[in-house]
């Protein structure tokens, strides 16, 4: 009995030292700070799913492999809900002052991390940094996954517009992409406006997972086993990013700024001139069992329908 206990308590995830980060200009953000071994800190900004349990999980994980964590959660601090308008109205400056917080510390180091909605006030808040900061290289690199940094979903066909701030950023990226997400196809094109700015991209694809599978409870096996190794992706790629060189970086030159909503957009019905032919469909469950659509003939069949192509 005693040596199940004393594995259960090693077994249980590092507690978060919960506290309130006050920044310049008088907001108190609530901060769930997991303190590793290592000198580097990552600073996790939320997203449109907000602060989850799993990600508090994850955090935890990352600090008992070495690396400490603050999860910020900006939205508490502003009383805002969790949804995608909330992340564009958090000023890029307040992600500066957690920054300038977290250095103020034991932290030599640190590595915003941003994912889905939450890439765009990490590059944002990346870039202010640089502005206020010249030349300081405690900023040492930025991790997306899944990152939505398209000025709005673009018409079938057509390419996508990014927000200007992607190709206004230079500091090292480790970009992460889930293999079943709209966003996949698009990979190339982010990495190369990434790399507009003078940034350092290393791409990673996550086999078999959807985007927000960290952020969502009703998933997969095969997103369970991805979210059970993200705290070893998350830590190797601060790894990377820290044993980088190449010495200060300024902010890049920000072009023309792309608006986060096109406001003249024709949403009318068009014909479609392609092949009206559907093809056969022939998709695996969540469990890898293939089913055909063909062999249900006669039954009553329930298609939840989602396109690939939704944010």
């Amino acid at each position: 009995m005693r040596a199940l206990v004393l594995l259960l308590l090693f077994s249980l995830p590092a507690l978060a030292d919960e506290r309130y980060v006050e920044l310049p200009d008088g907001l108190e953000v609530p901060v769930d700070q997991y303190a590793g071994q290592g000198s580097g800190l990552l600073l996790w900004l939320p997203s449109e799913y907000g602060i989850q349990a799993q990600h508090r999980r994850v955090a935890a994980q990352l600090a008992k492999a070495g690396t400490d964590v603050w999860l910020a959660d900006l939205f508490a601090g502003h009383f805002l809900p969790d949804v995608a308008s909330s992340v564009d109205a958090i000023p890029a400056g307040e992600v500066v002052g957690l920054i300038e917080a977290a250095l103020s510390g034991t932290a030599d180091k640190v590595y915003l991390f941003g994912h889905d909605r939450g890439a765009r006030l990490a590059l944002s808040g990346a870039r202010e940094w640089q502005l206020t900061h010249p030349g300081d290289e405690r900023l040492a690199g930025l991790i997306l996954i899944s990152p939505s940094l398209y000025a709005d979903v673009s018409e079938v066909g057509k390419d996508a517009e990014y927000l200007s701030i992607v190709s206004a950023t230079n500091l090292p990226v480790y970009l992460v992409q889930s293999e079943f997400s709209g966003f996949r196809w698009r990979l190339n094109g982010l990495r190369k406006e990434l790399e507009k700015g003078g940034s350092d991209v290393f791409v990673r694809l996550l086999p078999g997972v959807h985007d927000a599978y960290f952020s969502l409870a009703d998933i997969g096996p095969q997103e369970r086993q991805a979210l059970e190794r993200l705290p070893e992706l998350l830590h190797n790629a601060v790894r990377l990013l820290g044993s980088l060189g190449g010495g200060p970086r300024y902010a890049a030159a920000l072009q023309g700024e792309v608006v986060s909503v096109v406001a003249a957009r024709d949403d009318r019905l068009k014909p479609y001139k392609g092949d009206p032919r559907p093809p056969p469909l022939r998709l695996k469950d969540l469990g890898g069992e293939q089913y055909a659509l063909s062999s249900l003939r006669g039954n009553v069949v329930l298609v939840n329908f989602w396109a690939t192509w939704c944010p």
